[in-house]
């Protein structure tokens, strides 16, 4: 069971494709300024969770490639 509502927990989105899941935390910036992504928390990266960019400006998302760590 999932229950995510407001900007608390690790996790925004669940996908699951070809039985895969797949967990992103969603960051939305502006594209005049830097992403406000200040980095995965410790339990984020635990889980395996991806950023995903949301520009609202040009209403564009990218997903944010991550170190392996």
């Amino acid at each position: 069971m999932f229950y995510n509502a407001g900007s608390t927990g690790a996790v925004d989105m669940v996908a699951i494709k070809d039985n895969e899941v797949y967990l992103f935390d969603v960051k939305s910036n502006s594209s005049d300024a830097a992403t406000n992504a200040s980095g995965r928390t410790k339990l984020q990266k635990e889980m395996g969770v991806q950023y995903i960019i949301f520009d609202a400006k040009t209403r564009k998302m990218r997903l944010q490639k991550h170190h392996k760590e």
